[in-house]
């Protein structure tokens, strides 16, 4: 491959020089990637992984050029597990249904209500995470995006510190007399 491009002018990203410097910087980012157990994919532009690699690798800057090398390097990695493995219940050793207790990972018969002869309470069905994520979707759909006519700071425009039209101004006047309050305290 040359680096002389059809124009007859040096395309110094592609030098034996600058290759070799891809090349090494790319080695970098992909072991700083993988310190991060992060893989090739992980690596794709919108990830926000990338400044957080190139800056545990030391690396100022990388081109794109030199992020599609790391990722290749990634990509000839073994796979990584999808999840991390069950661990067992530090009582007895069974691994169905292990649950991370403070005490450390039980099974159903070891859960520290079973030791202490009790039975598992049951949550509170509003304090579910089903239910914790349709409160916020509904608080969500409620959530009304303030006008241009709304009043944010009124006691700045009753008092005149904020630009508004002379009629607003009057009206946000009339209402803080009517309510007992001027523009400097309480009567």
């Amino acid at each position: 491959m040359s680096a002389v491009a059809a124009s007859g002018e040096i395309d110094w990203t592609e030098t034996d020089e600058a290759r070799h410097n891809r090349r090494a910087k790319a080695a970098l980012l992909a072991e700083a990637a993988r310190e991060f157990d992060l893989g090739a994919d992980d690596l794709a532009v919108g990830t926000g992984n990338r400044l957080r690699v190139r800056r545990h690798a030391g690396i100022d800057a990388a081109s794109e050029k030199t992020w599609a090398e790391a990722a290749l390097i990634l990509a000839d990695d073994p796979p990584r597990p999808t999840a991390p493995a069950a661990r067992p219940c530090w009582h007895c050793g069974a691994r169905d249904g292990v649950r991370a207790y403070l005490n450390g990972p039980c099974c159903p018969r070891h859960t520290p209500a079973a030791l202490a002869g009790h039975h598992e309470p049951t949550p509170d069905p509003s304090t579910t995470l089903a239910a914790l994520r349709e409160r916020a979707a509904i608080a969500a759909a409620a959530h009304q995006a303030p006008t241009t006519t709304t009043v944010v700071d009124e006691r700045a425009v009753t008092s005149s510190k904020r630009r508004s039209a002379h009629h607003v101004h009057q009206a946000m006047k009339a209402a803080a007399l009517a309510r007992g309050r001027t523009t400097r305290g309480r009567r």
